[in-house]
């Protein structure tokens, strides 16, 4: 029986989008990634627990996602899906809804299913998922799989979690702990570890809103 699966050392591109339905200059095209990522997969330390990401800047999110949430976590859940070779656990986080920014909803709650979670005795752990913890308030980029269930757009990088402070603006800080980033610096690629960012609520809300203004 497998009690636990730690899956790392994950190369991804997440949410790349070609670069001629993407407002910032600086993402690559399709192609650019997967010489990217080839790359990448040579040096990846075995064993590393961490998954290397493409950053995705909050605006380009903002841009492409299929919905943008405000909302509270009511419950965090776990279903186990059958259809694939192995059994695989499936993290449901229900958000009620305090504020659809982008999209809508034809009730107060969303459901996010993240890839991993705990089932009996099996445990599957994808570095740089975020983590969904009933009673925090959150904002969430959201995008759709090709069953049409939503998922947290960039991983890590789509969840933002808001903390209202004793005395000054509320705060948005997202986790990326889990997480490196590739990055192209003087001709050469550097993989750079990520950590906690934060901004006031404020300066996230407005920065999304500017997009959504311009977004076909």
């Amino acid at each position: 029986m497998i009690t636990r699966t730690k899956i790392g050392a994950t190369i991804a591109a997440a949410g790349a989008v070609p670069a001629s339905h993407h407002p910032s200059s600086t993402i690559a095209t399709l192609t650019g990634f997967a010489a990217l990522l080839s790359l990448l997969s040579l040096l990846a330390p075995a064993g590393a627990a961490a998954t290397v990401l493409v950053e995705v800047p909050i605006d380009d999110m903002a841009y492409v996602a299929d919905a943008i949430v405000i909302g509270r976590v009511s419950h965090v859940g776990t279903r186990l899906e059958l259809s694939g070779p192995e059994p695989m656990p499936f993290t449901v986080s229900t958000l009620t809804v305090e504020r659809w920014v982008l999209g809508s909803g034809a009730s107060d709650e969303v459901a996010i299913e993240e890839v991993g979670g705990h089932w009996q005795g099996l445990e599957v752990r994808v570095a740089g998922t975020p983590t969904y913890r009933a009673g925090e308030r959150v904002l969430v980029f959201l995008r759709k799989d090709d069953q049409g269930r939503y998922r947290t757009y960039g991983m890590a990088q789509g969840k933002f979690t808001l903390q209202a402070a004793v005395d000054g603006p509320t705060i948005a800080h997202r986790d990326l702990g889990e997480v490196s980033f590739a990055r192209w610096a003087n001709g050469q690629m550097e993989v750079d570890h990520g950590d906690v960012s934060a901004m006031p609520f404020y300066e996230l809300i407005g920065r999304i809103e500017q997009v959504l203004q311009v977004r076909p």
